[in-house]
């Protein structure tokens, strides 16, 4: 069986064939005999509201190709969806180099943001410590690794300075981590957190090159005008309130003080602000909370940050090109991520 999503006129339309004569790729035209029905769901709390999150993704039928009737292909252009064609292909090649274990499938959601194949007791036990929001692509991960990004090329560019004739090392190591950002985010199809970041960061971006002095509501502000700007139904889906939400927690909780120092602020004080701010919001959209999240979070943000995810970067990066190498980096993660899950 094999369910996918069809680009129409009218919007998508997700189809499922149950005995599929050829594989579906990105970018394929074809002509099916399919028998569709709109989108219904009920609404009950604590459940997913189907309805609205079809709505917001322009999914406008569901159905069935009816195999009863012939199915006629009509031609293939990989350059109608580029970055989908890419993200699939890429698919393809980590799941031939995924290695055999527990938590392989999580680093397909770190590198391409799909979960389709976890688990759903791994599922139970990332939301009974509040660390379910880790294993997908999202603003938390784009900013450890434009931070890591930053620093390593704001470090190596004194090294070559005939560049530095152009454009100042800080400056440049910011444009370079804005370009990583949207890899990354390409990567996870441009969902609607990895969006708010490379918002965020290229306004960032542009303040220092303009060497303007702005405030970080006014960056937060410029980023939530973007996202609606380009998707206004964005507002129907949880991850829209609680990134944004959260950022400004953090922008609430940690501005206002002169040179701050000590570990604690710096490290302490976020898991704190960002885990007590987002007890109401887990409350009425998910109807519970875990108590134990600042402890899990504050081992498992640093660890995945630091020991996973610049592997899947990686790993990302070097597939398409060398799958020896990518498998490498692959590994890596896993033996990683393994420790991290035990």
């Amino acid at each position: 069986k094999t369910q996918f999503e069809l680009a129409t006129k009218h919007g998508l339309i997700r189809l499922t064939w149950h005995h599929p004569t050829r594989k579906i790729q990105v970018g394929d035209e074809w002509r099916f005999y399919a028998k569709l029905k709109r989108i219904h769901a009920t609404q009950s709390p604590g459940s997913m509201d189907f309805e609205a999150w079809a709505l917001q993704r322009k999914l406008r039928a569901k159905g069935s190709i009816d195999n009863h009737h012939l199915h006629e292909f009509i031609s293939h252009s990989w350059y109608r969806y580029p970055i989908t064609y890419f993200r699939q292909q890429l698919l393809t090649k980590i799941l031939q180099a995924l290695p055999n274990s527990y938590t392989a499938p999580w680093l397909v959601g770190l590198i391409v943001g799909e979960r389709n194949n976890i688990n759903p007791k791994a599922w139970q036990v990332l939301r009974n410590t509040g660390t379910n929001h880790l294993m997908a692509i999202a603003g938390l991960h784009i900013g450890i690794i434009v931070v890591i990004t930053h620093y390593l090329f704001k470090y190596c560019i004194p090294y070559f300075p005939k560049i530095l004739l152009f454009l100042p090392a800080q400056i440049l190591s910011a444009i370079i981590a804005l370009i990583v950002a949207i890899y990354y985010s390409a990567q996870a199809g441009f969902s609607i957190p990895t969006q708010r970041a490379c918002f965020m960061l290229s306004v960032l971006v542009i303040v220092l090159y303009r060497k303007k002095l702005t405030t970080t509501w006014h960056v937060w502000s410029l980023a939530l005008l973007l996202v609606l700007l380009l998707n206004p139904l964005s507002v129907l889906t949880d991850s829209f309130w609680l990134s944004f939400i959260t950022i400004a927690l953090i922008i609430y909780g940690m501005r206002a003080r002169v040179n701050p120092k000590g570990w604690w602020w710096h490290w302490g004080r976020v898991q704190w602000v960002i885990a007590v701010g987002l007890i109401p919001l887990s409350l009425a959209f998910f109807q519970e909370c875990s108590f134990v999240s600042v402890l899990a979070n504050s081992i498992a943000i640093p660890w995945l940050g630091f020991l996973v995810l610049p592997f899947c970067l990686l790993a990302g990066l070097f597939l398409p090109l060398s799958t020896f190498i990518g498998k490498i980096f692959l590994n890596l993660a896993d033996i990683s991520l393994s420790y991290l899950w035990s």
